[in-house]
């Protein structure tokens, strides 16, 4: 079957960003800068941080999908 949802956004990023799953996981809103197309990995392997890139083709979704997350948080 076809991925969709947050499972094919996750698989999408270890996939185009070269992120480790522990750090797609662990990955926070605060990590993501959608205005570089970077992405900040916190306390990645060897403890160290690390930028990796935001692949522009996952930009729209991946912001999509924050601005819903944000919607539910504020409805409870």
């Amino acid at each position: 079957g076809e991925l969709k949802g947050t499972t094919r956004l996750m698989v999408a990023l270890l996939y185009g960003s070269g992120m480790r799953l522990t750090e797609v996981l662990r990955l926070r809103v605060k990590d993501v800068d959608f205005a570089t197309g970077q992405i900040i990995v916190r306390d990645g392997k060897g403890g160290k941080d690390r930028a990796t890139v935001l692949p522009n083709s996952l930009t729209e979704e991946l912001q999509a999908h924050l601005d819903e997350r944000d919607t539910l948080n504020k409805s409870l």
